[in-house]
Formats: C-alpha cells, structure tokens, sequence
C-alpha cells in the first residue's frame, strides 16, 4: 500500500529488545508508543531500540514506500547518545557509500543530512549528552530544511534525489565507508508524507 493517513500497513522485522517496550509497531499500535511518540498521517512509524551492536534493516520493497529525502516528506528520528553515528540513511544493504544515497548521521558535533556525490546540510546540533533529542529533516519541492528539537540548523534549494532501486531504509547504519553505526539509542523514527511544518 502507499502513503496515506492509515500509515503502512505492514510489518517489518525486530530488533533485539532491550527495553519491555521496544519492537516494530504498525499504527495504530499496541500497546502504544510513549506519548510524545504519537503520531497520524505517518507513513512508517518505527519504535525501536538501537544499540552499538545492533542494525535494523527494511527490505527494498517496502523502504521504496517509505523513502529518506524525497519531495514533500518529513523525516523525524528520536535518539539520544553520548556519541556519534547514523540515526537512518537510505543505501545498499552491504557495502560502500554510493550515488544518490541519503543518510542523516552525527559527526563530531553536527547532524548532517547527505546525499551521495550531491551534498550535504549540516550545523551545530551539541546533541551528544545522554538526554533524548529529535531530529528532523523536511523536504519541499523548492527547499530541504534540517532542525534538532525544532531548531532550525541549516537549509539548501532544490536539495533532493529520487529513490533508488535496491535501497534499503537502515536504522543506525550508513555504509562500510560513511556514516558510522550509531553508538546510542534510537526510540523511534517516521517517515511522512508530507513536508511537515516546523512549527508542529
């Protein structure tokens, strides 16, 4: 099924769960995200926890419905870490960073949201303190923005690539040679199908 308000649909597998509540949620869900998780006219909905050792990966077929940094979608990931690494990219399963790949990550003390050979947007974020932050990355048809916790960091025009075939949409895990795995805990993350405003 594609985008909508009922949101995807379908199941996708589970992470190793370190906390009771931790596991892979359809919406509507039970039992039900923690609060400030709610969420409607979400695409993919995803509660997990990520740890060092622990990658999650979305099969080609279903992350074409729910792709990083495409033209109106708004991208929100729930994390909180003391270190650095990918919250969630779009890229091939195994192997090098690639062309048009899309991959929103921490490095030193900025979140960067990259694509392949294109670019990136970057700022400041001051995220790696142990408490729990949002990031967010919203994409118009003229203008991509990223924020933290409703900040804006920084903005390009026309900043943006299609989906590409064979993707997989990874939590925590860029590419053998970018990106890092994440070194942290990842609550949840959502794709919508809408560029959301910043002021929700």
């Amino acid at each position: 099924s594609g985008p909508g308000s009922a949101g995807a649909g379908r199941a996708v597998s589970r992470l190793p769960a370190p906390e009771p509540w931790s596991s892979v949620y359809d919406p509507p869900c039970t039992p039900p995200p923690p609060p400030e998780a709610a969420a409607t006219d979400n695409v993919a909905f995803l509660a997990l926890a990520a740890t060092p050792s622990a990658r999650h990966v979305v099969d080609p077929a279903t992350a074409a419905q729910h792709v990083v940094g495409t033209v109106d979608s708004t991208l929100l990931v729930r994390f909180r870490t003391s270190a650095t690494g990918t919250l969630i990219a779009s890229a091939p399963e195994q192997g090098n960073w690639v062309a048009n790949g899309k991959t929103l990550f921490l490095r030193d003390d900025e979140l960067v949201f990259d694509i392949g050979w294109v670019g990136a947007i970057r700022g400041k974020a001051h995220v790696r303190d142990g408490q729990w932050h949002t990031a967010a990355v919203v994409v118009r048809d003229t203008r991509t923005a990223l924020f933290v916790d409703g900040r804006l960091l920084g903005e390009r025009p026309n900043f943006r690539r299609p989906p590409v075939s064979g993707h997989v949409l990874k939590i925590g895990s860029t590419a053998a040679n970018f990106g890092g795995d994440f070194g942290g805990e990842i609550a949840w993350a959502r794709i919508y199908s809408e560029a959301v405003p910043a002021t929700d």
